[in-house]
């Protein structure tokens, strides 16, 4: 009786480890290789379709020393890729935060061009992979290093590469009621902020004033023109809010959303006038930052 039950025993602890081993299988290590292979293809594409140009580079030195007083430092959270925290923000977490508008624009250096012309269309091999493809975001000194594409929803390309085969990296992608050409008075880039910074995980580093300075500007290629897109603010947002509003009619409600930016900013950087504001086109990129559920980090920008 008693080697009955040992062998019972063995058998049920046989089948457990069977049923443990094929559940770690099945939960962990399959999707670590899928996303391991999502990311090796990915980087293989985004590669294949970078846009060969040479953009303006220029020490950050100067910026370093004059911004020491301003030293901080802020690690994108370990939650990066997981579930938002189901705290309530407090208001002072997405409402108003003290402003650093004090810096001048020695931030972005005089002899940096506004526009870069091109003779060809700079993202024509990308295009021929892709026609959704509308354009590419380099900011320097970053790994923020991106082709940006647009159809005609804002799901596709969270869970589609730019291959358009399954892919949980996604591409960034242009807000679908924004006009395409960066040609309205906003345009909304929107990516995942994924482990191992991938994709718009950098964006939330812009929460420290002192990296907003230090990484002032970027480039926004579109066809044949390379745009500088200058920075001026950072907020935190939760997901639904008026930032994410594209569709302005009046003058009035141009001026109201720029408040709004203003009000809910963390931070700005040597943001221009209102008036210059409204006769601009702005360019906010947008990711998850876990601060709270279905929180948003936004930086926004200046097209030139």
């Amino acid at each position: 009786m008693k080697r009955i039950l040992m062998i019972l025993i063995l058998l049920a602890a046989i089948a457990f480890g069977a049923y443990a081993a094929c559940r770690y299988y099945q939960d962990e290590y399959l999707p670590e290789q899928k996303k391991q292979q999502d990311i090796e293809r990915t980087a293989v594409l985004f590669e294949d379709v970078r846009p060969e140009q040479e953009l303006p580079t220029e020490s950050r030195e100067n910026h370093e020393e004059s911004g020491s007083e301003l030293e901080e430092s802020i690690e994108i959270p370990e939650t990066a890729g997981n579930q938002d925290s189901e705290t309530v923000p407090d208001d002072a977490v997405y409402v108003v935060h003290d402003t650093y508008d004090v810096y001048d624009a020695s931030a972005i250096p005089d002899d940096l061009p506004e526009v870069i012309l091109a003779e060809d269309d700079l993202l024509e091999t990308g295009k021929q992979l892709n026609s959704d493809m509308i354009g590419w975001i380099v900011i320097p000194d970053t790994d923020i290093d991106y082709p940006i594409v647009w159809c005609d929803n804002n799901d596709f390309y969270l869970d589609h590469g730019l291959d358009k085969e399954p892919n949980q990296l996604g591409v960034p992608f242009l807000d679908y009621k924004c006009e395409p050409d960066f040609s309205g008075f906003n345009s909304i880039v929107y990516a995942h902020n994924m482990e191992w910074v991938l994709l718009f995980a950098e964006v939330y580093r812009f929460k420290t004033p002192s990296y907003l300075w230090a990484h002032p500007y970027g480039w926004l290629t579109v066809g044949t023109e390379t745009h500088r897109v200058d920075f001026f603010a950072y907020l935190t947002v939760p997901d639904g809010s008026d930032a994410y509003q594209t569709i302005f009619i009046t003058d009035s409600e141009k001026a109201d959303y720029l408040e709004y930016l203003r009000e809910h900013s963390v931070h700005t950087l040597n943001q221009p006038p209102q008036e210059e504001l409204l006769k601009s086109r702005l360019l906010l990129l947008s990711t998850c930052t876990f601060e709270y559920k279905n929180a948003r980090g936004i930086l926004a920008g200046v097209i030139r």
